[in-house]
């Protein structure tokens, strides 16, 4: 073609042999492993979409049945067990699937603060932009309309020997067959065209969607959901479009579905298509029993508005060349381009898209195996080698893989590089310092809020704002920080709302006449705290944009983020994962110019049917069906493109039509089937028996497993045995986990990094040999295995299921239809739940509460199902990997009377792994049936929600002396105050310390006397040899003061304790700043701050409840509650580490309980990890009783319970008004009395580092910089 006209985009196809023999495999003996599985069929349930009595389910789809699998006559997949074991002849044959390409999946929304430019983003990725007149809802992603018809292209030799029967056999066979599919077709179970279909295979279970409304959402039907089927095909020839059809609206989520576009079974003559291979032998109805077939596949919108590239949403605006770049697209070759494609490229006109994929040399044979099946290799590593493991991310269960399985070179070598993989540094500080930080990706992240803060234009921090200023802008934060809680709050009371509905929902008729909930309270609730968060919302925008309180307007911040530990991570080894190594690549795709042409053109091709395609993307159709033939293995060198067209327009082959990134040279191309039956695992189904220990059990242990140093986690407690039990709170886990092509690239990301930014020489103490090196680099990528978190572990123990269910709100596109957002559902108002009720609720509706409908085994309602924190032990009981055609493998053999006799023993990365017993035994709820082996994960305490450790530094709030009921006594300090208390300095040359004031200014020294000094001899007196300042009274003084009459004390034992812990946490401390050597002070020692720090643990919203309603356990009351119960979760933490030289706490003093100006600490007694006798753990022996060091170790652990403040109760009300500025203080005040406050004595160059053993990521706080070079610029030293 001598013009570009359409684009050409490449799509993976493959191609499945269906027969008795895939169905009969090895079921696995003592000397056989197991051969894969093929799984029954099983579809989603869209009954379960009902509001019919009793129908409501909490997922469509369970779990595939894997019971019956084998042997084949078993197996209801290939066999009618109710017609006495008939095979399913019909179901035999070569099933083709075509994935989907990426653009086509990735979704377009943002927040409100994005909207204004959301319209101009949808227009560069072609999206239809709404008319000005509406307020478009942009929060929820819209995906793009799929390719909805289908020419399905079969080309076989009739008359070859591998045709059986041939021709000359009496058989009757086209040489090309073409089918069309179109996927958008829409029928109902009473359609008579579905009486003889096979319901399984000849369409797909789909919803009753907006596109079947009539574009109101009063039209979509509940009651017809799991009656209606999408899917249909049909020979091509002769096929013409059916205007009266009725069609789906088509898109990766519409069927709501995960699995839907990828898994097979769930997308037949959708995205796939079974070919029969029937025919007519001696002019009978008739199969193949054997043939050579090659398929190709071409897929359109048969709606032009609909193509990616048609222009909708550009208005003419936007180029083709940036509608590719921003649907990850570009063509193959590279510029510079011919003048042609150039022409192209820049046009803004609409143009459209040809999707295609070919699949040569299929096989069929319908007795035998084919002959490479990757799926039974992959069943018998699983249960020869059990290459499974779990860990906190996906690196972390690689590693822990790694640990145990090193058979091939590059697994040795990546273990060998596992240090730097986690801190490119060999450095040992710098390792400890990448451990602490690797474990904050252990959790989720949840926005913390708003902070509000003063910053120049360049960036830079502004200068010191005026007193009126800080003013404003503390009760700008204020305010903002009770908007901020109110918002997360309304969240939870969405949902609670819908919990109700649910609850009430999936009630029979009778127990819903017996129903009660406080839906009206409920209401009120949610309308307070709208009125609260409208005018806190008011109050911010007004405040925060008023410049005659501000010189310089605030910024907006983010604030500390909420957390919550990650579900644990699957990893399983070995097992090459199913996507292209290049799918997550910028998809190359070709101009219509840039197909290969034949030498020979085939003169017709009328039997291939193109011409059934739209008049403008006829010729494209047709040069792919030439360059299809041309292509054909025993045709063309499918190794080289070529350029022959004479106008100089570049040829190049298509994507798949070689051998991948990755892919040997000497093995077939990805377009070839090459005799190998295709394995890719899509998902992996698990199922967990998980023992709850008893939080009593559990303490804040040290462990060092291989580690630079110790890991600081909670633990069993010594001298607990766990198999002693009683071991009776046991619940049954279970989840779904769609394999994503992620971590494999990932672990190659890594491995970039790592060569790019450490040094050459580090990596070679790790890596000496360069071949290793570059295995390692090039070949990463190749390390099979799949690895996904086990969603659902969480929410199960908060008696939650994440899965796809019935909502009572549907929300519509932003083009297209009348309706626009989210609208309530009609049929959804039941009982009392209105239409208000509904708008309440909006989205917050993705988990499900258990209610009335998730059941419990016999020993399971002894014990109340909720957990409000994790703290057990998990075993599998089942874990599935399966395919997208259906095939299975699986870790313990699912046929009845085996489950019970087989077990699961992964590898374990050192957090999930069980601490040990005195004779060596992992130390487990139930003995291991032999030494060596463990079948459980033990999942440290975690709390089941965001929540998050604040930490500050503190001050004495002066305003509560006058106003205790406005303030609270201590409040964490502001970017320009100074938490400061006193300095103090060790003088070596005179055996003694130096205090100074928080600015610098020298206060007293206190020496080390002689024992026959006299008794004032050890301190000097005030100020001296310096005048004092004009102002040396006050709280900081007094509080010196209270510390120097114990460092005066005549026995000197204070004095000296002190001495020796500043000594030697000196030994252990980092080197000082460049910039301290410039100071005088550097010459007589380095300074330690005394400041004030608080800790707190904070729930992001209230504390979630049991959502379980069965009988049995509503009213027992919570063993241990986060914020209610039998007991009150008190969380241990470890504030400092002296085996890390970042970490500069020196010790630290309880405070009072009722504290006052000057007397606000505990001083006798220092918590201190440098106790002169002491291995800094706090595990030997505390010094003698006179001493103040008190050994920093597990006995002394301070503990903090979580809390959650209301904002509602903070909320004026009729008959007591507040002011959004009074709930906003009193909000604060409660807050801050919240903290945990200690005294610190720290080393100002680094920072104060807490632990809490896994519940929370590692903390740090650190002094600014600008507060200790305070002290050294005006230190009276120099």
């Amino acid at each position: 073609m001598a013009n570009p006209v359409n684009l050409a985009i490449p799509i993976k196809l493959d191609a499945f042999v269906f027969n008795k023999s895939v169905c009969n495999g090895n079921p696995g003996d003592e000397t056989n492993p197991p051969d894969a599985k093929i799984a029954p069929i099983t579809q989603p349930n869209y009954t379960f979409l009902r509001l019919d009595d009793s129908l409501i389910q909490n997922d469509i789809l369970d779990h595939v049945d894997l019971h019956n699998a084998v042997p084949w006559n078993n197996n209801p997949r290939l066999v009618n067990l109710g017609q006495d074991g008939a095979v399913r002849s019909q179901r035999l044959g070569v099933y083709l699937h075509w994935i989907i390409p990426r653009f086509y999946r990735s979704g377009i929304a943002s927040t409100p603060s994005a909207s204004s430019s959301q319209a101009q983003q949808r227009s560069k990725r072609g999206f239809a932009v709404p008319p000005e007149s509406r307020s478009p809802d942009y929060s929820s992603p819209e995906f793009p309309q799929l390719p909805n018809r289908w020419l399905v292209i079969r080309q076989l030799d009739p008359g070859a020997s591998t045709t059986v029967p041939n021709s000359s056999q009496g058989a009757d066979i086209d040489p090309v067959t073409a089918w069309i599919v179109e996927s958008d077709r829409s029928r109902k179970i009473e359609d008579p065209s579905l009486a003889t279909a096979d319901i399984q295979v000849d369409v797909s279970p789909f919803i009753t969607n907006q596109s079947a409304s009539g574009s109101s959402p009063g039209n979509i039907s509940i009651g017809e959901q799991a009656e209606i089927f999408i899917g249909y095909k049909t020979a091509a020839s002769g096929w013409t479009e059916d205007p009266t059809a009725d069609r789906a609206d088509l898109r990766v989520v519409s069927a709501s579905n995960q699995l839907f576009p990828d898994y097979q079974p769930h997308c037949s003559n959708v995205f796939s298509l079974l070919d029969p291979f029937t025919c007519t032998i001696n002019g009978q109805p008739g199969t193949l029993e054997a043939a050579v077939v090659n398929y190709y596949v071409m897929g359109w919108h048969s709606d032009a508005a609909n193509d990616p590239l048609s222009g909708s949403g550009s208005g003419g605006s936007v180029t083709r060349q940036t509608l590719l770049k921003n649907l990850s697209m570009a063509l193959k070759g590279g510029a510079p381009w011919p003048q042609n494609i150039q022409d192209w490229l820049s046009s803004t006109s609409p143009a459209r898209v040809l999707c295609h994929g070919a699949m040569y040399d299929v096989q069929w044979n319908a007795d035998g195996l084919p002959l490479n099946m990757p799926a039974n290799n992959a069943s018998h590593l699983l249960a020869d080698s059990m290459p499974v493991s779990v860990g906190t991310t996906p690196m972390d269960s690689l590693l822990a893989y790694l640990h145990s399985h090193q058979e091939t070179a590059l697994e040795k070598d990546l273990f060998a590089l596992a240090p730097l993989l986690r801190a490119q540094d060999d450095g040992v500080e710098a390792q400890r310092v990448a451990m602490d930080e690797l474990q904050t990706w252990d959790f989720s992240r949840h926005l913390g809020g708003v902070h509000w803060h003063f910053q120049n234009a360049t960036g830079s921090t502004a200068q010191d704002p005026t007193p009126n200023e800080t003013g404003f802008l503390e009760q700008l934060n204020r305010v903002q920080r009770l908007w901020d809680s109110t918002a997360r709050q309304l969240v939870q009371v969405r949902w609670q709302m819908f919990s109700y509905w649910w609850q009430y929902a999936s009630l029979s008729s009778t127990d819903r006449q017996n129903a009660n909930y406080p839906l009206d309270e409920l209401s009120q609730q949610f309308k307070d705290l709208c009125e609260l968060a409208g005018g806190a919302k008011q109050a911010v925008e007004a405040l925060s944009k008023d410049t005659t309180k501000f010189s310089q307007l605030p910024m907006p911040g983010v604030n500390q983020e909420f957390s919550q530990r990650r579900d644990p991570t699957l990893l399983v080894g070995g097992i090459e994962a199913g996507w292209a190594d290049d799918y997550l690549d910028t998809l190359l795709v070709r101009l219509d110019s840039q197909l290969i042409e034949p030498a020979t053109p085939i003169s017709d091709i009328s039997s291939y049917c193109t011409s059934v395609l739209p008049a403008v993307l006829q010729p494209t159709a047709e040069a792919l069906v030439q360059e299809f033939n041309a292509l054909t293995p025993t045709l063309f060198d499918s190794t080289s493109s070529k350029n022959s067209s004479s106008d100089g327009d570049q040829e190049f082959v298509p994507l798949y039509h070689d051998h991948g990134k990755h892919g040997s040279a000497s093995g077939p191309l990805r377009d070839q089937w090459g005799g190998t039956q295709p394995w890719f695992p899509l998902f992996v189904e698990w199922e967990a028996e998980y023992f709850h220990v008893k939080w009593d059990d559990w303490q804040l242990n040290g462990e060092l497993k291989g580690e630079l140093d110790q890991r600081w986690k909670l633990g069993i407690k010594p001298g607990v045995n766990l198999s002693q039990g009683p071991n009776t709170d046991v619940r049954v886990l279970s989840g779904r986990i769609l394999l994503l092509p992620q971590p494999n690239f990932s672990l190659q990301a890594s491995i970039t990094d790592l060569f790019s930014n450490t040094d050459p020489k580090i990596i070679a103490k790790y890596l000496p040999c360069p071949a290793d090196q570059t295995l390692v680099q090039t070949e990463a990528y190749t390390l099979p295995f799949l690895s996904a978190p086990m969603d659902g572990f969480t929410a199960e123990l908060l008696t939650l299921v994440k899965g796809t269910h019935i909502k009572p709100n549907t929300r519509f596109p932003q083009t297209g239809y009348d309706a626009q957002g989210l609208q309530p559902l009609p049929d959804a108002e039941i009982g009392p739940f209105g239409s208000d009720e509904l708008g309440i609720i909006g989205s917050k509706s993705e988990d499900t509460p258990f209610g009335t409908l998730v059941l419990f085994g016999a020993s399971e309602p002894t014990e109340i199902p909720f957990k409000p924190c994790t703290h057990g032990q998990f075993r599998f009981t089942k874990l599935n990997v399966i395919d997208k055609f259906g095939q299975a493998i699986c870790a313990i053999d699912p046929r009845y009377g085996y489950e019970d006799t087989q077990a699961v023993y992964p590898c374990l990365s050192d957090f999930f792994a069980p601490g040990q017993l005195d004779n060596g035994q992992p130390n487990v709820v139930e003995p291991p049936p032999q030494p060596g082996h463990c079948e459980f994960v033990q999942v440290p305490p975690a709390i089941n929600q965001p929540a998050r450790l604040n930490s500050c530094f503190v001050t004495h709030d002066t305003r509560q002396d006058k106003d205790p009921g406005t303030y609270s006594y201590w409040r964490p300090t502001s970017e320009w105050e100074n938490p400061i208390w006193g300095w103090i300095v060790l003088n070596y040359a005179d055996y003694g310390i130096q205090l100074f004031l928080p600015d610098g200014t020298f206060y007293r020294e206190v020496r080390i006397a002689a024992p026959t000094a006299p008794i004032s001899g050890p301190a000097s007196a005030k100020w001296l040899p310096f005048d004092p300042p004009s102002s040396a009274s006050g709280p900081d003084t007094a509080q010196l003061d209270q510390l120097l009459a114990l460092l005066t004390a005549q026995d000197q034992t204070y004095l000296l304790a002190f001495i020796a812990m500043l000594n030697q946490s000196l030994e252990t401390s980092t080197s000082a700043p460049g910039a301290y050597g410039t100071f005088l002070n550097s010459l007589v020692g380095r300074p330690m701050a005394l400041v004030n720090a608080a800790w707190s643990v904070e729930l992001a919203a209230d504390a979630k409840t049991d959502q379980s309603t069965l009988d049995g356990h509503q009213t027992k009351e919570q063993d241990t509650g986060l914020l209610e119960g039998a007991e009150i979760y008190n969380f241990p933490v470890k504030i400092g580490d002296t085996d890390r030289a970042h970490d500069g706490l020196v010790g630290y003093f309880n405070s009072l309980a009722s504290p006052k100006p000057g007397n606000e600490l505990d001083l006798t007694t220092i918590y201190t990890y440098y106790t002169g006798d002491s291995d800094g753990n706090g595990e030997k022996a505390a010094p003698a009783s006179q001493t103040p060091l008190n050994p920093i170790g597990t006995p002394n652990y301070p503990a903090l319970p979580s809390f959650w403040l209301d904002p509602s109760l903070f909320a004026g009300t009729p008959k007591q008004p507040k002011t959004v500025q009074d709930s906003a203080n009193a909000y604060a005040r409660a807050w801050n009395e919240e903290l945990k406050v200690f005294g610190l004595v720290i080393d100002p160059f680094t920072s104060v580092t807490t632990y809490t053993g896994g519940v929370f990521p590692i903390d740090t706080l650190q002094l600014p910089p600008c507060k200790y070079l305070v002290f050294f610029s005006l230190s009276a030293i120099n």
